[in-house]
């Protein structure tokens, strides 16, 4: 969500433990002002993972180019690496995935 930057912003379904809540990072990895953050209903601290999702320059409605950002952006990122490691490993389920996502993006 882009709530921030105030702690417990965080929404659901990206609230439940369950659920990889994504957020927005600048360019250098710190996250992003707008992006929600905080501890929902005894969760862990939110966000799981973080994709740039700040200034990023995208093709616009009208044929140009516009710079925008939002955890719109994030998320497709995460959501594109989850579906190249499951086309790695066919046979890994959601919560296998979810781990190593997980894994990886704290080394």
């Amino acid at each position: 969500g882009n709530s921030g930057p105030d702690d417990d912003t965080i929404d659901f379904p990206g609230g439940f433990p369950e659920v990889v809540a994504v957020g927005s990072c600048t360019v250098d990895g710190r996250l992003s002002d707008f992006s929600s953050r905080g501890h929902p209903r005894q969760s862990p601290e939110k966000p799981d993972l973080v994709a740039e999702g700040e200034d990023l320059t995208v093709l616009s409605n009208d044929g140009g180019y516009a710079v925008v950002s939002g955890t719109s952006f994030s998320c497709p990122i995460i959501g594109a690496i989850a579906a190249l490691m499951y086309e790695a490993k066919p046979n890994a389920d959601a919560a296998a995935i979810r781990q190593q996502l997980l894994l990886a993006c704290a080394t």
